[in-house]
């Protein structure tokens, strides 16, 4: 097998091309786990659902109640708490769509 390597300036014609712009970061609303706009008794549904087959909502970062990075039994705690028993609201973005404020290894498909 007989290798052919590019001429030089192709090479650097090639390598000169810009990169594509990085995607623009996902809104939501945190506590609208199932993507809604609401934050209502179905997500706390949709929190349930999550737990039993550990399948990751569209929108992750949704259901991290509390802005933790992870999700788990404190989310749903303060999910429900927050809708039944005046509890403190979900983290921002809470009351309308917006970025993540904070880093983290959660992601977030875009609201259509």
């Amino acid at each position: 097998m007989v290798r052919r390597l590019l001429p030089l300036p192709v090479i650097l014609v090639v390598s000169g091309l810009p990169a594509e712009p990085a995607p623009e970061p996902a809104r939501f609303i945190r506590g609208d786990v199932n993507g809604d706009g609401i934050v209502s008794q179905a997500d706390v549904f949709s929190m349930i659902r999550f737990f039993q087959s550990r399948r990751l909502p569209p929108c992750a970062d949704a259901a991290d109640i509390d802005d933790s990075g992870t999700i788990g039994i404190p989310d749903l705690i303060n999910i429900v708490a927050f809708l039944y028993w005046r509890g403190q609201p979900p983290a921002p973005p809470s009351r309308t769509a917006a970025v993540d404020p904070t880093p983290d290894d959660l992601g977030c498909q875009p609201l259509e």
